[in-house]
């Protein structure tokens, strides 16, 4: 048995079979999505490498190398977590897809991607893992129009960004294979770090290069939004994270953290700023995940195991609020509606719960207290520092992310305060299923849950953050 093939093989063969087999059963099919996912998830964490897999008492050989065109996909152990972070990321997308009314393709296409992904992370040398993305890019913009949204002007612009993004990548990997050690000279490191910035900053919409995503959060579906927003950038986060941890020059200069810096510091500044001015609800929330993903990045500006494990907690809690946001947006502007500030009058009566799990989700993006991504935006924001002067505190990055979050309340009020007038005819109407208002009740529970009690997701993202062993030394 070989061991890569069953997570970039197996995939592949499930989604053909779901794209026959959803129009007839269209839930059924999304459930046996679900546990295919969960069952990748945890086979990643209990197959066996140098030895057989026994099973039902018999030994099964297992084989951690897979050879295709010349290039060789091979599992390591230290990925397990990062395998299981992303398979069990996708169930939970495809759960989410059950409260929408989501299309034949959706299925395939996020197990598709998640084949891409997790080639990305098998791949040998890592540095090809940039043209998965572009493939992921590409799958994932057959999600982005609908009858609804026939010609999605930000997908087009979404995948030239990632072209240009992928070439300066590959540009960046071909150059940082010749230094094993830190460049004697700095000269040497300059080009290749403007093509690493040009290249995740052009596919994570680092400003000026975010032109892409307010695009995409406006002019497509919105649950398509939240697969975008939270699966892919969470794949081209870990990505990055690979690239600091594989050479040792990268992630013992300082240069490095101070881009990480700057940047975060940037899109949190740039990302409130643009929500403030926004008149439809679905690009406000796109500049308010702009800004939420510089957080993040504000994270990782922070050296050591403290930094990385705190990203990978805002990753986690960004897809959740993601996907919640999607799935309660989608109601909040059914097909053929506007989210324009005057036209989403009196929603919260009509739909109420679908209104307080949006609101709550926006929220949750911004990092309000009571929240459970507040006590990740209160750690990094203790955290953050010079990396010049480690240790002494960074008072931009500092006041940035204490204005996004005052910048973010004042955006999601804009739309909450008409969405909480009272019209003049109130035709309340059930939600969705059963299953929907379950889903949205439970989601809302856990905003205060997890905040209440965020120790519930450490043992997870530790784990995950063992697969950067130079970056958070075990």
């Amino acid at each position: 048995m070989n061991a890569p093939a069953i997570f970039l093989i197996t995939p592949g063969l499930v989604a053909f079979a779901a794209y026959g087999f959803f129009p007839r059963r269209p839930r059924l099919t999304i459930f046996l999505a679900v546990l295919y996912s969960v069952f990748l998830g945890f086979t990643a964490s209990a197959i066996p490498l140098g030895a057989p897999w026994i099973i039902l008492g018999h030994p099964l050989p297992v084989s951690n190398t897979l050879s295709f065109l010349g290039r060789s996909f091979t599992f390591n152990p230290e990925v397990r977590p990062v395998i299981m972070f992303l398979c069990l990321g996708a169930a939970a997308l495809l759960a989410g897809s059950m409260a929408v009314s989501s299309n034949r393709i959706l299925i395939p296409v996020l197990l598709l991607v998640l084949s891409l992904l997790l080639a990305s992370l098998f791949i040998q040398p890592f540095l090809y893992a940039s043209f998965f993305l572009f493939l992921s890019v590409v799958l994932l913009s057959l999600l982005l129009s609908d009858a609804s949204h026939p010609s999605p002007r930000g997908a087009v612009r979404w995948i030239s960004y990632s072209v240009l993004g992928t070439l300066f990548l590959l540009l960046a990997g071909s150059g940082i294979s010749l230094y094993s050690n830190l460049p004697a000279d700095p000269a040497k490191l300059e080009p290749i770090l403007i093509q690493l910035c040009l290249g995740f900053g052009l596919l994570l919409s680092f400003p000026p290069f975010h032109f892409w995503l307010p695009e995409v959060s406006d002019d497509s579906p919105p649950y398509s939004v939240s697969l975008v927003l939270s699966l892919y950038v969470g794949g081209v986060i870990f990505i990055l994270l690979r690239f600091l941890d594989g050479f040792s020059w990268l992630h013992q200069s300082s240069s490095v953290y101070l881009v990480f810096l700057l940047a975060g510091s940037g899109m949190c500044v740039v990302g409130s700023s643009l929500s403030l001015v926004q008149s439809r609800l679905g690009r406000c929330v796109g500049y308010l995940s702009l800004s939420n993903l510089g957080v993040v990045f504000l994270s990782l500006s922070i050296s050591g195991p403290i930094g990385v494990m705190g990203g990978l907690v805002l990753l986690a809690l960004r897809g959740l609020s993601l996907l919640i946001w999607g799935i309660s947006f989608h109601t909040l502007r059914p097909k053929q509606a506007s989210d324009h500030i005057a036209d989403l009058r009196g929603r919260a009566f009509s739909n109420p719960v679908a209104f307080s799990a949006a609101l709550l989700s926006g929220l949750s993006l911004v990092g309000i207290p009571g929240l459970f991504s507040f006590p990740a935006f209160w750690a990094v924001l203790r955290s953050v520092s010079d990396p010049g002067s480690p240790g002494s505190p960074a008072v931009f990055p500092q006041l940035a992310i204490l204005f996004s979050m005052a910048a973010g309340i004042i955006s999601l009020y804009r739309f909450a305060r008409p969405m909480m007038q009272v019209p003049l005819a109130i035709s309340i109407s059930r939600e969705g299923g059963r299953l929907f208002r379950a889903l949205l009740l439970l989601s809302i529970l856990s905003f205060f849950l997890l905040g209440i009690f965020p120790q519930i997701l450490a043992p997870w993202v530790s784990r995950a953050a063992s697969a950067f062993p130079n970056l958070v030394p075990q």
